[in-house]
């Protein structure tokens, strides 16, 4: 082979090596251009699932926040016991003048030298014998009456002191949501009669004012009505705008109930028309009552509802029933399936609690009303 043509090979093959170099050097760009893209297009992909993702997550946690918090206020407000700080310090009341602190035991004859029991109102008939109750310085008569196609359980007490009329506490200990069935209360008190209270435990205001200990003294509204008994054993029917607790106590208040609303008043039917009331009011529901006829004399009222054979009262049916005896003041009370009056003890109407109409059980309260 000539040296020419030797020569002209390694040209050729030279210029073919560098051919393949250079579309070699080519693939390998644009490989590592294609990978980029690649890249890129994968980082832009996840940075749009995540911010799809995001607002998703901020929702839960929201939603998560949300319902955990109104769970807790659902319990601290309904469910959770907190006893209270105990009665708050007022200036020790002094009466004005000997009355102040009237008892009937220096005023009037023994009770035991009075008719017992009262008959009945005119136009009303006992459907039940009457429970009594007499000390010489005490006297209670439970009758049962029917009316507006109700059982009406009224408890007649006249006392010789404002101080025999109590109130006591579940668990004897004042705060919110601590509550005990009516007859356990009455039962650790040795109440001869018994009635549930106004369930303060239930609200974080309202004045509360027991045994002549002012325990609240935030009011509700200023229009919110409550019933007070003084320390002469007579009543008023208050506004909470009106006066405060501590003034209250300056004045000689021993009790003060606020639920409501007043349906009697200085002698006067005070609640309005059905018309005019609020569904809860205008419809038959089982209720409770307390009223002074005169100082040292009241009557504790339940009526039955929600069952067979009572259906309850309205407002207005239940200060109609109240007038009949003649009344000074009365004022409605917790009713519903609290409703619950006690003898010695034990349930004597028929209260239906929590459980479905017409069954019969307790319901847990924060409070009652006794003698």
């Amino acid at each position: 082979m000539s040296s020419t043509e030797n020569n002209t090979r390694s040209v050729s093959a030279t210029a073919s090596q560098n051919y393949c170099g250079e579309n070699n050097s080519k693939s390998t760009e644009r490989n590592v251009q294609l990978a980029t893209t690649a890249s890129a297009d994968t980082a832009w992909m996840t940075h749009r699932s995540a911010a799809k993702r995001a607002p998703r997550r901020f929702f839960w946690i929201f939603a998560i926040v949300i319902t955990t918090f109104t769970v807790f206020v659902l319990l601290e407000a309904f469910v959770i016991p907190r006893a209270g700080d105990g009665p708050i310090a007022v200036p020790a009341f002094t009466p004005s003048s000997p009355s102040s602190t009237n008892t009937l035991t220096t005023t009037t004859p023994s009770l035991t030298a009075q008719p017992w029991p009262p008959p009945p109102p005119l136009g009303l008939q006992r459907t039940s014998a009457v429970k009594s109750y007499v000390t010489s310085d005490k006297k209670i008569a439970v009758a049962t009456y029917h009316i507006f196609d109700s059982d009406v359980y009224v408890a007649n007490i006249k006392l010789s002191s404002a101080e025999q009329l109590m109130s006591a506490f579940a668990s004897d200990t004042y705060g919110r949501n601590i509550t005990q069935k009516p007859s356990t209360i009455a039962t650790n008190v040795n109440a001869v009669i018994a009635v549930n209270g106004d369930f303060y435990g239930a609200r974080s205001s309202g004045y509360v004012i027991r045994n002549g200990e002012l325990y609240r003294d935030r009011l509700t509204e200023p229009t919110q009505q409550d019933l007070v008994i003084w320390r002469d054993g007579s009543s008023s029917i208050i506004r909470e705008g009106d006066v405060s607790g501590v003034e209250l106590m300056a004045k000689g208040a021993l009790h003060s109930w606020s639920f409501g609303p007043a349906l009697i008043a200085d002698g006067q039917i005070v609640i309005p028309s059905n018309d005019q009331l609020p569904y809860h009011a205008a419809i038959a529901n089982p209720r409770t009552a307390i009223a002074e006829i005169a100082p040292l004399h009241y009557l504790l009222v339940v009526v039955d509802g929600r069952t067979a054979t009572s259906t309850g009262l309205t407002l207005t049916q239940l200060a109609a029933v109240l007038a009949k005896f003649e009344v000074n003041n009365a004022y409605n009370l917790d009713g519903g399936g609290t409703t619950t009056m006690l003898w010695n003890g034990n349930v004597i109407n028929n209260p239906v609690g929590d459980g479905a109409t017409g069954t019969v059980q307790e319901r847990w309260t924060s409070d009652i009303i006794y003698s």
